[in-house]
């Protein structure tokens, strides 16, 4: 009953840009379940939200099997390596979720940023028009 309740409320305010809201919320949530799969793939996802990255590499590898499809552990690991700077990472890390989701927008917009920090505009500039195309964040 808690753990429905705290995940569709923080669902519902990571949807109106309240992250920080979410998070305390799925922190609450987590006190009454704090081994909840789902709570913590939510937990995970408000994190990478807030661009919280030290806080989110761990989780991520911590959630039990099948609390997150693993395209998109991989995309929010790409996030991450995204803010900590790690660009190789990103890259390989864009590329596995692009090989597995090619229609998936927020992957081809992260490729892009790694291209652009590249400095190889051509590709960045392909992998935005790619990412304006598509539906979905």
């Amino acid at each position: 009953m808690f753990k429905t309740w705290h995940l569709q409320m923080a669902r519902r305010l990571r949807e109106q840009d309240k992250a920080e809201e979410a998070r305390a919320l799925l922190a609450d949530g987590l006190k009454f379940e704090p081994n909840s799969g789902p709570l913590w793939a939510e937990m995970v996802r408000v994190l990478a939200d807030l661009k919280q990255a030290r806080q989110v590499m761990d989780p991520v590898r911590l959630l039990p099997a099948g609390a997150m499809p693993p395209w998109e552990q991989n995309l929010l690991r790409d996030r991450m390596a995204v803010v900590l700077g790690q660009w190789d990472d990103a890259g390989r890390l864009a590329a596995a979720v692009l090989q597995e989701k090619p229609d998936l927008a927020a992957a081809h917009y992260l490729m892009g940023s790694i291209y652009e920090h590249h400095h190889d505009w051509q590709n960045a500039a392909r992998e935005y028009r790619a990412a304006h195309a598509l539906p979905g964040p």
